[in-house]
């Protein structure tokens, strides 16, 4: 039998490095992309405790510390067992490292806020860690619970504190968990969109050397200016700097504090789970949701942001919405990471002026219901007749249908690169268009089955044309439900 080779003693350290490396850049670019309160970064902070893998000083004077911890594997979630383990005799458990640098960092007028941010899952069954919170990942009010009583008493038995003590001491520190390596470089590609660095795979490795290069250095506090600077050197800028906003739909989004903008309604919706979450459960609220997102492009325009990249877990007709609030012809620009890709508004080519065929063609479903006009956009697939069914069965007053879809058909690869999806968003407005001018309507009932990012850049260029309640698809063979009603 031939041996099994073990796993070299370099490869975690490795690893861990990488990973800690990548924190360490989402962390520096989520500073440079909110553009406030930010004073410097330091990686590896000497005199800073067991929390000394990233450092963040603020405006306020507050300082943010962050510990990375990599898992080998994932046979130990963090609970109490993995907290409060000793690698050996004599060695003292991370629980309690932690509770050194809270003590050690903790001033008469300041606590410290500390983070740690691990690839591990939280364990389930722990009756302290599943009361954290999602979005803040602190443990603190809700491990005052009665559910919590035993395991706080362990927690506070292992520190040798009172279980007041504890709770001041949680009340410094999250719990930022099951943050993937992977994870971590789709948050970055998306970061690194919003703030104009080149964003493909090459700069991604710059962006590691950059790091382990910041990690070596004598001197590892960089102010906000001076990592912008080395950042802009070593990637390449490809776009101006612009914002990040984030939608949380139908599921929270796990790192919401990257964005300039976050509107969130995923408890508007029926369903436990993103996959059922597809109605409201008060379908009027649509109109408010809508008004969220409007405001926020107006705050954003009012400080003189004109290029946006939106994030966030939603459906067809949110995406719409949101491109449809921050619309070009209200200056700006939009983008989205569509799978690894980033699409973007500002790769339209200019059809008119180079000749070129149209890449999208139309037919006419003639129901003669009424005036409005009913729009198919089908990239992924043609939802013509589905959308047919539905007009007839809710006795819409539709005139016609006109079906849109890729001149050589949809399919999985119908738009394959950011220019062909912001080109395609141009034609199918003027399509649109000219459905119009034949029609005479005065309203358009829009249905799509296209990437989520198609879906924005069209809201984007949907202008001068007429207001659009855009549906949701509930299911195959289940039809649509109104969603958005947005103003052209």
């Amino acid at each position: 039998m031939s041996a099994v080779l073990s796993r070299s003693p370099s490869g975690p350290r490795t690893e861990g490095d990488e990973y800690q490396n990548l924190v360490a850049w989402n962390k520096a670019l989520n500073a440079l992309i909110r553009e406030r309160d930010v004073v410097a970064i330091t990686v590896e902070r000497p005199a800073s405790g067991n929390v000394d893998d990233v450092v963040i000083e603020r405006t306020d004077g507050s300082i943010e510390y962050a510990q990375v911890k990599h898992a080998v594997d994932a046979k130990t979630p963090v609970g109490y067992r993995w907290l409060t383990k000793r690698r050996k005799t004599g060695s003292k458990s991370l629980l309690q490292r932690f509770y050194d640098s809270y003590r050690q960092l903790s001033t008469e007028t300041r606590r410290p806020d500390m983070c740690l941010i691990t690839d591990r899952d939280i364990d389930p069954h722990d009756p302290v860690m599943r009361l954290r919170d999602q979005r803040s990942g602190l443990l603190v009010p809700d491990i005052q619970r009665t559910e919590a009583d035993e395991g706080r008493r362990q927690w506070a038995a292992h520190l040798e504190i009172t279980e007041d003590e504890l709770v001041c001491f949680l009340a410094s520190l999250r719990f930022i968990t099951s943050r993937s390596f992977p994870d971590e470089e789709e948050r970055a590609r998306t970061l690194m969109l919003a703030a104009g660095l080149n964003d493909d795979q090459r700069a991604l490795d710059s962006a590691h050397a950059l790091i382990r290069e910041w990690v070596q250095a004598r001197d590892r506090r960089l102010t906000l200016a001076e990592f912008s600077e080395r950042a802009e050197e070593r990637i390449g800028r490809r776009r101006a700097h612009g914002a990040l906003v984030v939608i949380e739909a139908i599921d929270d989004d796990p790192c919401p504090d990257d964005a300039a903008e976050v509107i969130r309604f995923v408890d508007k919706y029926i369903g436990d789970n993103p996959n059922q979450r597809r109605e409201l459960r008060d379908p009027a609220q649509w109109h408010a949701v809508n008004d969220e997102i409007i405001e926020a492009s107006e705050r954003l325009r009012s400080c003189g942001v004109g290029r946006v990249v939106v994030r966030g877990a939603m459906r067809l007709p949110t995406w719409f919405a949101a491109g449809a609030a921050f619309r070009h012809v209200r200056g700006f620009e939009a983008a989205a990471m569509q799978g690894q890709d980033p699409w973007s508004s500002e790769d339209a080519a200019p059809m008119a002026a180079n000749g070129a065929p149209s890449p999208v063609k139309s037919r006419d479903i003639e129901i003669g219901r009424g005036t409005d006009l009913a729009i198919a956009v089908g990239i992924a697939t043609d939802p013509g007749t589905e959308a047919l069914r539905y007009i007839e069965r809710a006795e819409l007053p539709v005139g016609k249908i006109t079906a849109i879809v890729p001149k050589h058909g949809p399919g999985p690869a119908a738009v394959s690169s950011s220019a062909d999806a912001a080109t395609m968003a141009v034609v199918v407005r003027d399509a649109v268009g000219q459905a119009l001018v034949e029609s005479g309507a005065e309203h358009i009932h829009l249905f799509l089955a296209a990437p989520g990012a198609l879906a924005l850049l069209l809201g984007h260029r949907w202008n001068a044309l007429r207001p659009t309640t855009v549906y949701e698809h509930l299911g195959i063979g289940r039809g649509y439900a109104p969603t958005f009603v947005v103003n052209s």
